[in-house]
């Protein structure tokens, strides 16, 4: 594995062009249209702007509250360091992969006792009013960011752990943590679609509906 703390600007830089975990969701979908999509928007990705006053309210609002998510599970677990944010390169063997894939934590979390970075983590702010009891109630990590999750274990081997914080909660609700299990036949899946994905990147080509049906609704409405 290969990290490197950088600014909110590099940190955008860095992710152009490449596969990440926000994209695991879709990746983990197999619809060839919704493939497409992430194979132009990486080979022509949009300029990256940061943080600023076009920014989306939902991003803006989870900056915003992000330090304080952060600070409140670093108070819960003293004996550990969270390091900055990082871009991770696939820490594996696969020529493939070490091309194109990145993921990027909001934070790794380095043990002094064992000398070693032990988990990630992925901290969310929910803009809209309600998700967060929401998630209380059904518990383990939201649906919607599981495969981001995911991804992180598969690029980094590490395990991940996914933590909440919504200010307008009753005190006690404010916050969540939740340790992200994922089976080793979910990562392999993972693993497959990524390596299909990332070889017709390369190509330069597109992807094709593989029923006869899909095929003849295409040439009806391409």
């Amino acid at each position: 594995m290969t990290a490197q703390g950088i600014t909110h600007e590099a940190h955008g830089e860095m992710r152009k062009g490449k596969l990440s975990g926000s994209m695991a969701r879709d990746l983990m979908s197999g619809n060839y249209r919704t493939w497409n999509r992430m194979l132009k928007e990486l080979r022509d990705p949009p300029p990256f702007y940061g943080v600023g006053p076009n920014t989306p309210a939902p991003l803006k609002w989870g900056k915003q509250h992000e330090d304080r998510a952060l600070a409140i599970w670093w108070d819960r677990h003293p004996t550990v360091d969270l390091l900055n944010p990082v871009c991770v390169a696939y820490r594996g063997d696969d020529p493939l992969w070490q091309r194109h894939v990145v993921t990027s934590p909001d934070r790794v979390i380095y043990d002094p006792r064992a000398g070693r970075v032990i988990l990630g983590l992925e901290a969310k702010c929910p803009y809209t009013e309600g998700r967060m009891a929401a998630w209380i109630t059904k518990g383990g990590c939201p649906p919607e960011h599981y495969d981001q999750c995911a991804f992180g274990t598969l690029v980094t081997g590490l395990p991940w752990v996914f933590v909440a914080y919504d200010p307008r909660m009753a005190e006690g609700n404010e916050f969540f943590e939740v340790r992200v299990e994922v089976p080793q036949s979910y990562l392999d899946e993972m693993f497959e679609k990524g390596t299909r994905f990332l070889q017709m990147l390369e190509s330069g080509g597109e992807f094709q509906p593989t029923t006869r049906q899909a095929a003849k609704l295409k040439e009806m409405f391409p």
